[in-house]
């Protein structure tokens, strides 16, 4: 009797998991692309790609440092060797903790092949902090520039 109560869990999850992917997609389109390109091949020299090894050297800290870069924004980036001169604006006001954790998990899933999930709490828990600098940003990358 129990199988069929976990394959419709299983299945709401499934469907819950499109859903919210879906919604990233739709976002990410929206208000990253024109900047990070659709691919999230980024744009040399003024948006960096997030498509990127960044991503699998921030590991378990990957959610908490895209919440922190949506909310926060960021200016003359350097990632990967290379400096971006473009400025990314925050985004705490027009996104919701749910909308930044769609496109977060987005970004680490289908640009990265990541098993990673941003939540709206891991949003919220950043967003609780108050404005993260670019120094704190750093060091969430384990140094070298924003």
């Amino acid at each position: 009797m129990r199988a069929p109560f976990a394959f419709l869990a299983a299945l709401s999850f499934a469907v819950a998991s499109s859903a919210f992917a879906a919604d990233g997609a739709a976002i990410y389109q929206d208000k990253c692309s024109a900047c990070h390109e659709t691919d999230g091949s980024g744009m040399p020299g003024m948006a960096p790609p997030l498509q990127s090894a960044l991503w699998k050297k921030l590991g378990a800290k990957s959610p908490a440092y895209f919440a922190a870069m949506v909310l926060n924004g960021s200016a003359g980036a350097s990632i990967d060797g290379e400096t971006y001169a473009g400025a990314m604006p925050t985004w705490s006001a027009q996104l919701s903790d749910e909308d930044i954790a769609a496109v977060g998990s987005y970004v680490l899933h289908d640009f990265n092949a990541s098993t990673q999930v941003v939540t709206p709490a891991d949003v919220a828990a950043v967003r609780a902090e108050g404005h993260v600098d670019a120094a704190k940003l750093q060091a969430m990358r384990g140094g070298g520039a924003p």
